[in-house]
């Protein structure tokens, strides 16, 4: 391969490798074109080969340093490509000879990471502006990298603790109304779903800014988002429709958290999730009788609630993208 071929072919790398750190960094319409496909892929291989939510826990930890790997990767053959290939583009310090393939490359190297041991210095005219935007670079990904993993740390955390503030109202939609009925309203119960609310709005939000987020997996179904928020719309699907008029919440509140989940669920399957085949069944009315809550007939129930059959496809799909079952 020629050098001016090598130059150019440095130069789109670069290009490409600007683009995906652009993209996954700054842009709402989620991850890069290098680094959300590789991400996707590794996490699918991982969910068809491994069985414990432990080890997948491990595996999404680890998707977000090897995107900051890839990107100093590609920045880095990039870059070694470009001084590789341009004509007297480093030489030495001392005897002023050109360098030699591996030195370049080397030079490349501790010009990305700011380090300048002064053993090779660039060549003339055009090659020393091209070493101070490769030492730009490296700064960049080092601000970049600390920028961008602080707050998806703290996405995470927040993730957890939504998914955690679900499983404290009950482990099944039963345990939450059962928990949240007072012999003729669930007045707390309204208050804790409208608490939820925008925290199902900000993962959405987050989902979309950080699609590395999707990854991190807990390896407990208690912080586990998906098997929570089948949890949650369970119980919102027989608050709404199950129980009898003159005793279910206010309805804004069901639309407030009905929305949050509808905004969380589009969100998702923007960048990560598909519907499933097979919708999360409407859950039974059977356990409203057993509570002594009042509801309305079966026909009626179903029939009200045959227009959710698209959310429970989407929650289906993201259990399933979780490596968490949708069935009961």
């Amino acid at each position: 391969m020629t050098g001016s071929l090598l130059v150019v072919v440095g130069l789109a790398l670069l290009a490409l490798t600007a683009l995906d750190v652009f993209t996954t960094t700054f842009s709402l319409r989620g991850g890069g074109p290098v680094t959300s496909r590789l991400a996707r892929l590794l996490w699918t291989v991982s969910l068809r080969s491994v069985r414990r939510h432990g080890a997948l826990q491990v595996i999404g930890s680890a998707i977000l340093p090897l995107t900051l790997v890839v990107w100093t990767a590609m920045f880095y053959a990039g870059w070694s490509l470009v001084f590789v290939g341009g004509d007297a583009s480093v030489r030495d310090a001392t005897t002023g000879a050109p360098a030699s393939g591996w030195e370049r490359v080397y030079f490349t190297g501790y010009v990305l990471s700011t380090l300048g041991n002064g053993e090779l210095v660039p060549g003339d005219g055009a090659w020393r502006a091209a070493t101070v935007l490769a030492a730009l670079t490296g700064l960049a990904m080092i601000t970049l990298a600390l920028t961008f993993v602080t707050p998806v740390l703290s996405a995470v955390v927040k993730k957890r603790q939504t998914a955690h503030r679900i499983h404290l109202l009950g482990s099944d939609a039963d345990e939450v109304l059962g928990r949240g009925w007072d012999g003729d309203r669930f007045g707390v119960l309204s208050s804790e779903l409208r608490s939820l609310a925008p925290d199902l709005v900000a993962l959405a939000q987050q989902h979309m800014a950080y699609p590395v987020l999707h990854y991190f997996h807990a390896a407990h179904p208690s912080t586990a988002l998906a098997p929570q928020l089948l949890v949650l719309d369970d119980a919102v699907v027989l608050l709404g429709h199950g129980v009898a008029v003159d005793h279910r919440p206010d309805p804004l509140s069901l639309r407030t958290v009905e929305g949050s989940i509808d905004a969380l669920l589009v969100a998702l399957a923007s960048t990560h999730i598909e519907r499933d085949g097979r919708p999360r069944p409407i859950p039974p009315l059977d356990g409203l009788g057993h509570l002594g809550i009042p509801s309305v007939g079966d026909e009626e129930y179903e029939r009200a609630a045959g227009h959710l059959e698209g959310r429970r496809a989407l929650l289906a799909g993201f259990a399933a993208a979780g490596g968490w079952s949708s069935e009961r």
